[in-house]
């Protein structure tokens, strides 16, 4: 049964590689898979090479965001391909199945550096945009079947639908509580924050009662170095809970590293004026002062 498995795998990578050719010529480098209501995902930027999509935006009512974007080029540790289709969709189109490459670099004791690849099959709530779960690559060889995923040859083992296996805030925050590194923390954390901001937290929706973890994340992020993914969520945070204090200093420290100084300012003195309003002036870090009159 696993060598028919690997044999009707190999058949669709053949199959998906006629596909790419003919993408490959043609004029239109992209697709759109439309969803339940107005939601769709647009695909763009076909690579040839990797054959799979560069880009990936989900829309729904509104802008929309972009899929797999963790880090602005050309900071992003490695390239993310997604291959898609509209066979991937569910019946009810709610769920859509999405191969996703990611092509990274590895780097060998003598200096040299390696390609390294690899393959998952990602689960999307196409009502949302969230990235309920990640599966290994071969989970995406199958069908749907009266609403359920079926493997080829699987006899029967169906897909558990749209229950989000993705990291709770407060389950990243556990278990990147023992890492005392600060960059080996935000790596961790950035790990489980692979679909992107925007769609972690479609996933995990800010309100009140997950805002201390979410900020949490994204202080981790920013002590780190990852002001730019520490920043999407500090702002989002700041919608939910514009009146806690200590998210403007967190705000203006991340600005400030980041080399935006002037708005860094700005939630600076937002910060120092609630502390002094709050009767706890004596509490003021010694930074805030110092780095409001550099700018004076």
């Amino acid at each position: 049964m696993i060598e028919l498995n690997r044999y009707i795998y190999f058949i669709l990578i053949f199959l998906f590689a006629r596909y790419v050719v003919a993408a490959c010529s043609a004029d239109s480098h992209s697709l759109e898979v439309r969803g339940v209501g107005e939601s769709k995902i647009t695909l763009s930027a076909w690579d040839c090479e990797a054959n799979a999509w560069n880009v990936a935006k989900y829309q729904d009512e509104g802008e929309g965001f972009l899929l797999y974007v963790t880090k602005p080029e050309p900071l992003q540790a490695g390239r993310v391909f997604v291959s898609p289709i509209q066979q991937d969709l569910s019946q009810d189109k709610k769920i859509l199945r999405a191969q996703r490459l990611v092509l990274g670099q590895l780097y060998l004791e003598d200096g040299s550096k390696k390609v390294v690849e690899n393959n998952y099959c990602d689960v999307i709530d196409m009502s949302t945009g969230c990235v309920a779960k990640t599966l290994p690559g071969g989970s995406c060889s199958g069908r749907w079947v009266q609403g359920q995923w079926r493997l080829f040859g699987a006899n029967g083992q169906d897909e558990d639908g749209l229950a989000v296996v993705t990291q709770s805030p407060k389950e990243i925050i556990d278990s990147v509580s023992k890492i005392s590194d600060a960059r080996e923390k935000a790596s961790a954390i950035s790990d489980n924050l692979y679909m992107g901001v925007e769609s972690y937290l479609a996933c995990y929706k800010p309100e009140r009662k997950n805002v201390v973890d979410l900020n949490n994340i994204a202080f981790y992020l920013a002590e780190g170095g990852d002001f730019y993914n520490s920043l999407k969520i500090y702002m989002v945070l700041e919608k939910i809970d514009p009146s806690r204090i200590v998210l403007k200093i967190n705000i203006a420290d991340a600005l400030w590293q980041s080399g935006e100084r002037s708005r860094a300012r700005s939630y600076y003195k937002e910060y120092a004026s609630e502390m002094v309003r709050s009767g706890r002036e004596s509490r003021i870090p010694a930074r805030v002062g110092a780095r409001v009159a550099s700018g004076e």
